[in-house]
């Protein structure tokens, strides 16, 4: 899992790749996402995950508190308390 920590300018000021070997864990397991947050030293509260897989990227940063846009790009449905973005473009207007 590569990551990238954002400013509100988005300019990218830390960035890694946590991989499950070191986490001990993989997605779609929350504990993946909470050894990140440990290695960047971020609470969940300040952190959103973008990812492309609704169960191991979404529903798993979810799990482990994150908030998470899922990168739709072929327009599936999508339920209820999932926010969505079909492209890279779309995702400034949900972060504020």
């Amino acid at each position: 899992m590569h990551f990238d920590l954002i400013t509100q300018e988005s300019h990218c000021f830390s960035c890694g790749i946590v991989n499950s070997e070191q986490a001990k864990y993989s997605k779609p397991m929350k504990e993946i996402f909470l050894y990140a947050l440990e290695k960047a030293g971020l609470k969940a509260d300040e952190v959103i995950h973008i990812g492309d897989s609704l169960r191991s990227d979404i529903e798993c940063a979810k799990a482990a508190g994150i908030e998470a846009i899922w990168l739709n790009r072929y327009n599936n449905p999508v339920t209820k308390g999932i926010t969505a973005a079909s492209n890279f473009e779309e995702i400034p207007k949900y972060i504020s």
